[in-house]
């Protein structure tokens, strides 16, 4: 963002929020569809596809968890309790490298920044908490009912 403009990348928000919410839903089919294949996603691979959704969290962090659940959906796990601690870790890293860079290229408001950094700090805790308690079937739900409002709000 600090070196291009951003209004090709708001067009296609809605599209890639739709596109991870689609493939968080349908991972588990998905997984069931590779393995009777023989197919797996590779370690590279993963990364690959890690590095990519890191960028688009890093740009433009609406839907990370979205993203990222998705990507970590397909590469096999289907423990989503475990797969939100490693969602929340990634988005943090994507998203503290992105702050750094922002920071560093004197594109922080400050004030505004530090009660994001409050917010997600609050709803990481709360939201890893409640994560723990809610059945996998009702949190994969809520995911992708999220995903979709996403969806329609960036629309």
């Amino acid at each position: 963002m600090l070196l291009s403009g951003d209004a090709l990348f708001r067009q296609l928000v809605p599209w890639l929020l739709l596109f991870a919410t689609l493939l968080f839903a349908a991972g588990p089919w998905l997984n069931r569809w590779l393995a009777r294949r023989g197919v797996s996603i590779g370690p590279v691979s993963a990364a690959c596809a890690e590095a990519v959704v890191a960028l688009y969290g890093g740009y433009f962090g609406a839907g990370l968890g979205v993203l990222l659940l998705a990507l970590l959906t397909v590469t096999g796990d289907d423990d989503l309790k475990r797969l939100n601690v490693v969602k929340n870790a990634l988005a943090t890293l994507a998203t503290s490298i992105a702050v750094l860079i922002f920071a560093f290229g004197g594109a922080v408001a400050w004030g505004p920044a530090a009660l994001v950094f409050l917010g997600a700090t609050a709803g990481g805790v709360i939201g890893g908490r409640l994560a723990r308690r809610v059945k996998p079937k009702f949190l994969r739900g809520a995911i992708v009912c999220l995903g979709l409002v996403l969806v329609w709000h960036y629309a």
